[in-house]
């Protein structure tokens, strides 16, 4: 009954933490936002903040939790979250916005809560395992990692300086802040995904979605602050194809193994 009880709370706090950090955040506004005029005004200078937030709160994080809901996922969606927090981290300390430390803090201790009451903790607490890693994808994933760090680094002197535009919250961290978070996010689950251990496809798939996204938003408003430009946008589209292709080539892999 007790072993019950606790992994009926683990669902609900897993889902809880998904329905928080994909709803109630608004991130799923901010994502909209850029793209949606109803939802927000498109044409603000912050379209690309938006964007960011929303990718990091609905792509990167809600997913992960969500996932647990499902049995026998794998510890690499666990593995997403401290990622994303590590992220969180680094932007915070490289764009110079302390602020966004606290941001990083709200995912850990919601991380640190589902862990603590994970079925499996043993599991997700153990670094990750390369059982069948796959070349192609980690390729890619070091090929989108070098104009991400770049970018982000342009980025993060940005915020350093202080340069608008500023998010009108002042507990808010800006744009520059939140997109340093996203790529860099983006590039190290990508390293993630590669290594293919358990559960490895829930990275996968969100990684496919951030670069598009931040592709697509970056090639239809190509003028707005921290947007990458057409080229650059379509660019991440073609990765995002590429990447897909290689998740693809990957599962027929581990599958033709497994069998």
């Amino acid at each position: 009954m007790a072993g019950r009880l606790r992994r009926y709370t683990f669902y609900l706090v897993s889902g809880t933490c998904a329905f928080m950090f994909g709803v109630l955040s608004l991130a799923l506004l901010d994502l909209v936002a850029p793209f949606v005029p109803a939802a927000g005004d498109a044409s603000t200078s912050t379209a690309m903040g938006d964007l960011a937030f929303g990718v990091i709160g609905v792509v990167l994080i809600a997913p992960a939790f969500a996932s647990q809901l499902r049995r026998g996922v794998g510890p690499a969606a666990m593995h997403q979250v401290a990622v994303v927090v590590v992220a969180l981290a680094i932007a915070a300390v490289w764009s110079g916005e302390v602020i966004g430390v606290l941001g990083a803090m709200a995912v850990f201790l919601a991380w640190a809560l589902v862990c603590a009451l994970h079925p499996d903790r043993s599991e997700v607490l153990r670094r990750p395992q390369q059982l069948f890693p796959s070349r192609r994808m980690l390729g890619l994933a070091v090929v989108v990692a070098v104009p991400a760090w770049w970018y982000a680094s342009v980025l993060a002197a940005r915020g350093r300086a202080e340069l608008p535009p500023e998010d009108s919250f002042a507990f808010v961290p800006s744009l520059w802040s939140a997109l340093v978070a996203m790529l860099v996010a983006t590039s190290l689950l990508a390293a993630l995904a590669a290594s293919k251990e358990s559960g490895w496809r829930v990275p996968a798939w969100c990684v496919a979605v951030a670069a598009l996204l931040f592709g697509f938003a970056s090639a239809v408003r190509p003028d707005v602050p921290a947007s990458g430009g057409r080229g650059w946008g379509l660019a991440a589209i073609a990765w995002s194809g590429a990447w897909l292709l290689a998740v693809r080539g990957a599962r027929r892999a581990q599958a033709g193994r497994v069998r």
